[in-house]
């Protein structure tokens, strides 16, 4: 193992004491290590989502969010559509806020869908 000297400011002192009594490190130096550690980890994590991000030209995250809202939308048409097939018999006020309900609610996961592209956009670049 080598051996290294570095100076840490009083702040980040304070956040590594607070950490090793939460952690319960035995020392400022595992302590260092493990941060050191995960650091290198994320960083890792980061350049493999950028390869991921090159290959197909869109974040990973933003794909799974599309991937989660059209899964989402099928599920509530299928839904929708069965209700409605089913009450057919019924008061067409029962189908037309059936209906209406479905409408509302679609807007509602696409304006959620679309703020959550938005930011997730912002935060990448």
């Amino acid at each position: 193992m080598e051996k290294i000297t570095i100076k840490i400011n009083d702040e980040l002192f304070k956040k590594m004491n607070t950490r090793m009594e939460k952690t319960d490190c035995k020392s400022i130096s595992q302590c260092a290590r493990e941060l050191i550690d995960l650091g290198l980890k994320i960083e890792e994590a980061a350049s493999l989502q950028e390869g991921e991000k090159a290959e197909h030209g869109i974040d990973p995250m933003l794909l799974e969010i599309l991937k989660n809202s059209l899964i989402w939308s099928l599920e509530t048409r299928l839904l929708v559509r069965f209700l409605v097939d089913n009450n057919m018999d019924s008061d067409a006020s029962k189908t037309s806020d059936l209906m209406k309900k479905a409408k509302d609610k679609a807007i509602e996961h696409v304006n959620e869908f679309m703020q959550k592209t938005i930011k997730s956009s912002a935060g990448s670049h």
